[in-house]
């Protein structure tokens, strides 16, 4: 396997760890033991607040599971971009591409549209991915002239 597919699996791997994490976290919290108590109660309320309980912790569990994969995601982006810092320092590229973050802006609009989401979305990741991204490239390209 290359690395990217053995990166891909380890960070597959961490997820499942960080779910069972999870659930032993989650398992034995006092919400989720007072739900429990209830449950020995016959009444319907009860029965629908234990059920409404393990349907949120299931919940609960796919949020943690899809957070971990995305802080896994932007750890392998920020090491790709890292790659481009470093050959744009190398070739004496600046470390803004306005072009480039305009098509990203763009792209990711549209992403979000198709994906059911508000675009204010793509443009709070950009904010926040690329805008990191380009400080990151200005320190590689300042650790380059140094």
């Amino acid at each position: 396997m290359n690395s990217d597919t053995d990166s891909h699996w380890q960070n597959e791997n961490n997820c499942q760890n960080e779910n069972k994490r999870q659930n032993k976290n989650t398992e034995n919290t006092p919400e989720t033991a007072d739900k429990i108590t209830s449950v020995s109660d016959t009444s319907e309320h009860s029965t629908n607040e234990y059920t409404a309980a393990e349907k949120i912790n299931a919940l609960r569990t796919t949020i943690d599971n899809l957070d971990a994969a995305i802080v896994h995601l932007l750890a392998e982006r920020f090491k790709t971009t890292k790659k481009v810092g470093e050959i744009k320092a190398k070739a004496g590229f600046l470390p803004e591409d306005r072009k480039r973050e305009e098509y990203q802006l763009d792209r990711l609009k549209r992403l979000a549209k198709e994906s059911g989401l508000d675009e204010n979305i793509a443009e709070k990741y950009k904010i926040f991915v690329v805008e990191e991204t380009k400080k990151r490239h200005v320190r590689i390209i300042e650790s380059e002239t140094m």
